[in-house]
């Protein structure tokens, strides 16, 4: 409302002055003009004798509007100059033709995205004309203007000095460092994902590519490279950078197993966002508008998915959320202004530039990171089968009680990677799989047995409808801490999901892990709990065993498929009971 109010005041304070008068100033930049919207884009310049124009400040926002506005500035030159030039700070707009009259004729000249900057009487990639105006004279200056994005911009008057001064910073040099910045990142992030050839890396690479050509139509610095203006093109880009931050996310933060139904919003919403590029493209109406709104609930949904993935435990979903809080009020600051919630400054028009400069940068610093810990890790492992190939088998299970207790100590080295579930304190499922993988490389070396052990807890959503949900964390916490009181240092204990356990036992055949599991059923039947109000609760746990098939499993997932068939069998005959996995199940 204040920001209205002062929108009001500025217009009715500058209403009072009609002209524009030059003295000795290099520079003026804050002036009062006159405008008049043509929906129809029907008129022509000798039509405008009979409209009635509106009063405006030289910086203004209109926004989203179909059809043509006109422009109209009454200069009085009352210097010793006679010559200036008339600029304008968007280059956004298809069609920006200045007319001014000479004798009893308009004179046009052309200007705006459908005019090449070698056909221009000045070579800018914002239109800018030069004015004659003789001294103690006022003449008059019609802009025709047409354009599919926001309606926005601001007009100065500047003597050819001020105007080509060399040492002069434009908005076009703001963009094209902005734009070599990016491109070395996209070259350091090219070369991360030749070395982990994973696709996170690609998606980060085509959205840092997509801001790149964003930027440049925002600021129009493409026209420079000799590229023809496109003036639906800063709308279809802006889809494919929400696209490819979309796809960058989702893989990012493991969505697919971390949020099912986000997942499957953020798939729905890519083809959404490819959907909006066809009709920008085509320049359907009002379809920009709908795709801002469209990407505000993205991005609230998105918001909403960091934060939630960050709450289970993940210390990336950390570093993205603060990424985000910096980039995400900066360019609502643009979006605001681009719909009229704010008028057009150029702190609210570009300093979106510096929140995705910070973003993309605190992006690669994340990815840089993660690779160099998940690089690190490898190399460990690596080195630990080296070095295992040279012992013998019975100093085998030595070795991995010191590698666990070595992966344990270097915990600050593994935060990025989230290791753990937030409740049990349990390793998590994504751990679990890629711990498993080289495990399951030396065992296959070594020949050496190794089992799996999945469990679950029995009628546990009786437990929750009972007692309530608080309880049934106790429940799963207090089976955790048995889990590990039965679990060997070697062994890796993962809360799977739920209440779904599963234990990976290296150097333990089939008949070894039973007589483990049995232990953990009968501690687990005999465990009373103790709530408020005298209250008890207990429960019971099923259990199946199998063991990993070194010749033909291709990883321990297949073991984990057996097991939990197993599982099945435990519950299908009676529940608190151990089941080994045979080809009949």
């Amino acid at each position: 409302m204040f920001i209205r109010i002062l929108l009001l005041f500025t217009l009715l304070t500058t209403s009072i002055f009609a002209k524009v008068t030059l003295s000795d100033n290099s520079k003026y930049d804050n002036f009062s003009i006159e405008y008049f919207y043509d929906k129809s884009s029907s008129l022509d310049i000798t039509d405008l004798k009979t409209q009635s124009f509106l009063k405006s400040n030289n910086s203004f926002t209109f926004g989203y509007i179909d059809g043509t506005t006109w422009f109209k500035i009454e200069i009085k030159n009352s210097s010793d100059s006679e010559d200036y030039i008339l600029s304008f700070s968007e280059a956004i707009w298809k069609e920006f033709n200045l007319y001014r009259k000479i004798d009893t004729l308009f004179i046009e000249e052309k200007n705006g995205l459908d005019i090449p900057l070698s056909s221009r009487s000045i070579c800018d990639v914002n239109p800018a004309f030069e004015i004659h105006i003789a001294k103690n004279s006022t003449q008059t200056f019609y802009i025709q203007g047409q354009t599919i994005a926001s309606q926005i911009g601001r007009f100065e008057i500047l003597s050819a000095k001020e105007y080509y001064n060399p040492s002069k910073i434009s908005t076009v040099d703001l963009y094209s460092a902005f734009a070599l910045i990016l491109m070395v990142i996209v070259i350091l992030n090219s070369y991360s994902y030749i070395l982990t050839k994973s696709n996170a890396y690609i998606y980060y690479i085509a959205y840092t590519l997509a801001s790149i050509v964003f930027s440049s139509m925002h600021s129009g610095s493409y026209l420079v490279l000799g590229f023809h203006g496109w003036s639906e093109g800063l709308h279809v880009v802006g889809t494919f950078v929400i696209l490819f931050l979309l796809l960058f996310s989702d893989k990012f933060l493991n969505l697919k197993e971390e949020l099912p139904l986000t997942h499957k919003f953020f798939i729905f919403s890519a083809g959404v966002f490819l959907l909006f590029s066809l009709l920008i493209f085509n320049n359907v109406t009002y379809s920009s508008l709908l795709f801002n709104i469209y990407s505000a609930l993205f991005f609230l949904v998105l918001f909403f998915a960091v934060i939630k993935v960050f709450l289970n435990g993940s210390n990336a979903a950390k570093y993205y959320l603060i990424a985000l809080l910096i980039y995400a009020p900066l360019m609502a600051l643009m979006i605001a202004t681009f719909n009229t919630f704010l008028p057009y400054t150029e702190f609210t028009r570009h300093s979106f530039l510096a929140g995705a400069l910070i973003e993309i940068i605190f992006f690669t610093l994340i990815l840089t990171s993660r690779y160099r810990t998940i690089n690190l890790q490898k190399i460990e492992i690596q080195k630990e089968l080296i070095f295992e190939q040279s012992k013998n088998e019975e100093f085998l299970e030595t070795q991995i009680l010191e590698r666990t207790k070595e992966i344990q100590e270097s915990k600050k080295e593994l935060e990025l990677l989230a290791s753990t579930d937030s409740m049990t304190k349990l390793y998590n499922r994504r751990y679990f799989t890629e711990i498993s993988k080289s495990l399951l490389d030396l065992a296959k070396r070594n020949k050496s047995y190794t089992t799996v052990i999945m469990l679950d807890i029995d009628k546990f959503k009786n437990v929750n409808d009972t007692y309530g949900h608080k309880v049934g964390d106790k429940v799963i916490i207090s089976l955790a801490s048995l889990l590990l009181k039965y679990s060997r240092k070697s062994d890796i204990v993962s809360r799977w999901g739920g209440e779904e356990f599963v234990v990976l036992l290296p150097q333990t055949n089939q008949e070894g892990a039973y007589t483990i599991a049995q232990k953990m059923r009968y501690e687990a039947e005999n465990l009373v709990l103790k709530l408020e109000g005298n209250r008890e609760v207990k429960f019971t746990i099923s259990i199946g065993i199998s063991h990993i098939d070194l010749e033909h499993d291709l990883d321990v997932e297949m073991a984990i498929h057996r097991a939990d068939e197993a599982l099945y069998e435990a519950k299908s005959t009676g529940r608190n009971r151990v089941c080994l996995f045979n080809d009949s199940l």
